[in-house]
């Protein structure tokens, strides 16, 4: 499938889904006294604590009446057409091209939490391949309208390299292993857990995103919102943040060995393959770290989230993956600092 064209169906499928009036809140999710009764999220794999706080119950223990539904998709286009067609409240672990991508096309959430830089991202290749001028020519697996799309073509262009020079293949993140395995691709940009799969497999780590923000492309891992049900529970989305996202971040903090263990068996994984990219990806933000120059800037609408935004909106459309010009103002719009504020007056 040839690059941006996962990105045209993300884009095509959303427009139908808000055009019909889908998008928000599960139908599920009534209000009892400014608590849901359900609350729907949305997961994606990764080194990511919001496993912890899942498999250690912290959601139950901290609203009890509440029912949680946690469903882990393979990518961060899937989770946002989850929330546009209402299934999923929350959505954690979206990568900033599908975050730009559905508030520039006006998609029914707002982005709310920094959840940090996700290291494990990484361009994988097969031996003797040890560069990114090598890949020319070569067969590269990637999903479209996301972090791995926006990394494999920075890489490229960092390196001179027109996509005609090579042959790019959008593939589920899930196919990824068993096509490398067959001899399928010869490279992909992908996540945790399939580029460790292929790291363990005689695989090469070219590049991962931390190379690629110094070279000027900048990546952070999203929380989002369906916009209705932020704006009807903004208070219990707050208390959440402290009572849950927090948590696991302290938690990691005290005992990294102990969270890793689990994170790393949530994502299929031994702990030595998983606790080195934890570590680059740590210190995971926090409640008081998200209204920063760093984060969300302290108005909750510049800092360097909507600078990294602002640059994804920039390099799709550069790259035709989307029509639409990456308006500041309307991704500063598509951030929303409210239930961070109030979560902060709770610490």
């Amino acid at each position: 499938m040839k690059p941006g064209a996962s990105i045209g169906a993300l884009v095509a499928l959303v427009g139908i889904l808000t055009a019909v009036g889908c998008g928000g809140s599960s139908p599920s999710s009534s209000s009892q006294g400014g608590t849901p009764s359900v609350v729907n999220i949305a997961e994606s794999s990764g080194p990511f604590l919001h496993y912890w706080a899942r498999d250690q119950n912290y959601y139950q223990q901290a609203f009890p009446g509440v029912k949680f539904n946690i469903r882990e998709f393979d990518a961060g286009r899937d989770e946002i057409l989850a929330l546009a067609a209402g299934s999923m409240d929350l959505a954690l672990g979206i990568g900033p091209a599908p975050t730009a991508t559905a508030i520039l096309q006006h998609v029914p959430v707002k982005f709310i939490w920094n959840g940090g830089v996700d290291n494990t991202e990484a361009i994988v290749a097969k031996q003797p391949i040890s560069s990114v001028a090598e890949l020319k020519g070569k067969r590269i697996a990637y999903v479209g309208n996301s972090a791995g799309e926006f990394n494999i073509l920075g890489a490229l262009t960092s390196a001179g390299i027109s996509q005609t020079d090579v042959r790019l293949i959008d593939m589920p993140a899930g196919d990824m292993v068993a096509a490398w395995r067959r001899g399928d691709i010869d490279a992909a940009s992908t996540w945790s857990p399939f580029a460790e799969a292929m790291i363990a497999t005689g695989g090469t780590v070219l590049l991962r995103v931390g190379d690629l923000a110094k070279a000027g492309y900048p990546q952070f891992s999203s929380g989002l919102a369906a916009t209705a049900f932020l704006n009807k529970y903004t208070d219990f989305v707050a208390q959440l943040m402290v009572k849950v996202w927090q948590r696991a971040n302290d938690a990691y903090e005290k005992d990294p060995v102990t969270v890793c263990a689990d994170v790393s068996k949530a994502n299929g994984l031994q702990p030595t393959e998983l606790c080195e990219a934890m570590k680059l990806t740590a210190p995971y933000p926090g409640v008081k770290d998200q209204l920063t120059a760093s984060g969300f800037g302290t108005d909750g609408h510049s800092g360097q989230m909507l600078v990294a935004l602002v640059k994804q909106g920039q390099f799709l459309y550069k790259n035709r993956a989307i029509g639409t010009y990456p308006d500041q103002a309307t991704l500063a719009a598509g951030i929303d600092p409210r239930p961070l504020q109030k979560a902060q007056s709770l610490l």
